[in-house]
Parts: structure tokens; sequence; C-alpha cells
């Protein structure tokens, strides 16, 4: 179904916030399409904010809520990362 839809889906095994992010910002340097990261650990927000640039495709970090006693209709909440670091850098000055 997601080679069809022409949709890259990389799991990781374990604890692997800075593998996540490494080819999330690969396929923004190289690809000249948005990205998406789904996850539930806002560390990977953190690196994102870090590692990501300007001269990347737009890549967003989607909240995944975890499932919060049997409750999965919680909506995904998806961060624009380009617009957190402009903000951050607007307050800094």
């Amino acid at each position: 179904m997601f080679l069809q839809t022409r949709i890259r889906v990389t799991q990781a095994e374990g604890d692997a916030d800075t593998e996540i992010v490494s080819v999330a910002v690969q396929l923004a340097t190289s690809a000249n399409r948005p990205v998406a990261v789904v996850a539930e650990d806002t560390d990977i927000l953190v690196l994102l904010l870090y590692h990501c640039n300007t001269d990347m495709s737009e890549v967003y970090f989607c909240l995944r809520p975890k499932a919060i006693l049997g409750c999965t209709t919680v909506p995904v909440k998806c961060i624009q990362i380009s617009v957190v670091q402009h903000e951050i850098g607007a307050q800094g000055m």
C-alpha cells in the first residue's frame, strides 16, 4: 500500500531517536517534498529543531500521543519545524 502511494516508511527498533532524525534529515535534504516524522517522543522534536535548516524540504513533527486509559481517538498534532525555529529565533533577539 505504501509503495503504491510513494510513501516511505522507516521503523527503528528500541530507542532510536538519532536514527529517526537522521533518516528524516536525509530525506528532507534529498527529496523535493515535505517529510513527516510521527513519534511519541519529544526528544525527536528537539533533535529536529537542531538539525533541520532552510536548505531542506519542510519537515513536520507529528506528535502521536500515547494511549491513555485505552483512549485511541486523541488526534495527532503536527508541528512545522521551520515555524518553531523562526519563533525561537525571533524571541531570542
